[in-house]
């Protein structure tokens, strides 16, 4: 009926005291769920951690058929997971994603714009720089992480 944990470490030699001064915040979060898979635990965790962002819009004036949320980009692999999305450094227009595959298979990475079309993308390193020709499919390692930049669709 009880849950403990040790949030810190007196074990090992550090750079600092054992003893500290100050306020420690922790916050746990806990589910239940059928299945033990890796994504799941990872949806989980980032959609508890992670703020929803929102904008808000004016009222419309009448009743319209408009979605209430929408993505400009959709990954539709259960086991991948967009972690940030940020500009282009090299490419004006452009913006480059980090994807994580979550469940220790090898995926097949596709994009697909908010019209359901494959969007074009270069698979880049950390720096912004090429890693190979323009695509719209790559190949994901179990547990491989990635960046890939968005080419806009003429």
């Amino acid at each position: 009926t009880h849950a403990f944990s040790w949030i810190t470490n007196n074990y090992w030699t550090t750079n600092f005291r054992a003893s500290q001064e100050g306020e420690l915040k922790w916050n746990y979060v806990i589910t239940s769920k059928d299945g033990n898979l890796c994504s799941e635990a990872t949806r989980f965790g980032w959609g508890n951690r992670v703020p929803l962002y929102a904008r808000v819009m004016p009222g419309a004036r009448e009743a319209s058929a408009q979605p209430k949320s929408r993505s400009f980009l959709e990954v539709p692999a259960d086991n991948l997971i967009v972690t940030s999305v940020v500009p282009s450094v090299n490419m004006v227009g452009s913006v480059n994603l980090n994807v994580r595959e979550t469940d220790g298979k090898k995926t097949s990475l596709k994009i697909y714009s908010q019209e359901g079309k494959p969007m074009s993308f270069i698979p880049v390193n950390i720096l912004d720089e090429p890693l190979g020709e323009m695509t719209t499919e790559i190949e994901l390692l179990p547990y491989d992480n990635v960046f890939v930049r968005l080419v806009p669709n003429k």
